[in-house]
């Protein structure tokens, strides 16, 4: 459910496609990419549901790097210290940051010329 959460929210933020896991091969057009990376649930010692903190991977990528960077922070700034309610969902907090230098791409697999920005966000609900 909070990937789907997290996908539509995506779409509002940027004008580029979002896909939720489907790497599709050969596409030359400009699109955000996103998958769960890991979800995790507390549980208190009485048996009750705690906070439920998930990761996510978000590629931004396309063929002109001025345009992905842009894409890029308008995501970053809709994600970063975000509190609300998104469909239903009550989010405690996002929280956004750059990608591990030793990061490697879902979607690049060949140098097709795209540019790519690479984020781990972490939604936390409960």
């Amino acid at each position: 459910m909070i990937d789907i959460v997290v996908g539509t929210y995506l779409q509002t933020l940027t004008s580029f496609p979002v896909q939720q896991d489907v790497i599709q091969q050969g596409d030359t057009e400009s699109r955000v990419w996103y998958q769960r990376t890991n979800a995790t649930w507390e549980l208190f010692t009485n048996g009750s549901a705690g906070l439920v903190e998930t990761d996510f991977a978000v590629e931004v990528m396309g063929l002109n790097i001025d345009s992905v960077q842009t894409e890029a922070d308008n995501i970053r700034a809709g994600l970063n210290g975000y509190q609300g309610t998104l469909s239903g969902t009550f989010v405690h907090a996002i929280f956004v940051e750059d990608a591990s230098d030793d990061y490697e791409s879902k979607n690049l697999g060949s140098d097709d010329g795209f540019h790519l920005v690479a984020y781990t966000i972490k939604v936390i609900t409960g």
